[in-house]
């Protein structure tokens, strides 16, 4: 869960009194915005124990006048899940998007891997990266497996537009040239996106994990959770582990426990979610009544940055004048967005 108090002062508070005025220059109340960065572990106050969410609270009051929060989350996670339910959720999703891919890749010459089976070649390259790393050419780094899956997870979920779906063109062409032995092309993407030769380590998400308590008991968590990992996840296990194996031995306590929302004092919630993250929101969102989420038939993440034209427009009829869709609404891929 994120430390919402913290990264609300960093994220929408300093702006507050711009808030304000750009509400009421529109005639609208200060509560009825969308914070610009609320997504993934940004949105995760939704699962804040109920003092910290209460505290959060308190300090949007203080912020925006003395009016209630609404919130509008946006592809976020439940932290109240149990470790086992998150797997499934995280598998379902990713394993979903890659047959997509696959489903792609034979059916379009666009694909450098046409006329092959797509999976077997990936997962054939991940297992022979974590017998020995792959190196990029020119350059003294190599990729292991792991290395592999964390590099491809952007591409894989956000393809690009259709017809082109020019992040999958890119995948494929990446795992061709590193079944030849070269994975540049998984590295100049991390490159490019992290200005890191390999994918790092974010502090920042450790910082929010690591506090919240999103850690192994111990060395059989550890494992048990691995095996259902590897059983649910042929193409992508370990990619859901490496955020908590990193709080082994972190040096600072858990401050901020996974607890329930405090439905009874929350206002009616808005939720979005893709392929990859729907399930994930909804389970968040149906916990406060009268609460709705979208359903996003299509790729991505974040689709209000993102510019999803019908997510948008939801979004804002409900933070403009708290109008929430019916249930079971959901939006389309468009050239709009």
């Amino acid at each position: 869960m994120l430390l919402g108090v913290l990264a609300d002062r960093f994220v929408g508070y300093p702006g507050a009194g711009r808030y304000r005025r750009v509400g009421q220059a529109f005639g609208h109340h200060p509560e009825h915005l969308v914070f610009p960065r609320r997504q993934s572990w940004e949105g995760l106050v939704a699962s804040a124990s109920g003092e910290q969410l209460a505290d959060h609270l308190r300090i949007h009051r203080r912020a925006t006048g003395g009016h209630a929060a609404h919130r509008f989350d946006d592809g976020v996670v439940d932290h109240l899940a149990d470790r086992g339910e998150q797997i499934r959720l995280k598998a379902r999703g990713s394993e979903a998007q890659f047959a997509r891919f696959t489903a792609w890749c034979a059916a379009s010459a666009d694909c450098s891997l046409h006329g092959r089976d797509a999976g077997a070649v990936w997962r054939d390259l991940i297992a022979a990266a974590d017998r020995s790393p792959i190196p990029v050419q020119g350059e003294r780094i190599a990729y292991s497996g792991f290395d592999l899956k964390v590099a491809a997870a952007p591409d894989v979920i956000s393809s690009g537009a259709a017809p082109d779906f020019r992040n999958w063109q890119r995948f494929a062409r990446s795992i061709d040239k590193a079944a030849a032995g070269d994975v540049s092309g998984f590295a100049d993407l991390v490159q490019q996106v992290t200005n890191s030769p390999k994918p790092p380590a974010f502090r920042g998400m450790f910082v929010t994990q690591c506090a919240d308590g999103l850690v192994f008991d111990d060395f059989e968590d550890f494992q048990r959770v691995k095996a259902l990992d590897e059983q649910l996840s042929p193409n992508f296990a370990g990619n859901s582990l490496w955020h908590s194996l990193a709080c082994v031995g972190w040096p600072t306590p858990i401050r901020n426990d996974p607890a329930p929302l405090p439905a009874d004092r929350l206002p009616p919630m808005l939720g979005a979610g893709t392929w990859t993250d729907y399930d994930y929101t909804a389970n968040v969102v149906v916990t406060v009544p009268g609460s709705a989420t979208l359903r996003y038939n299509g790729f991505g993440h974040g689709l209000y940055l993102t510019g999803n034209a019908c997510t948008i427009a939801h979004a804002n009829r409900y933070l403009a004048f708290l109008r929430l869709p019916p249930a079971g609404t959901a939006c389309e891929p468009s050239s709009a967005g």
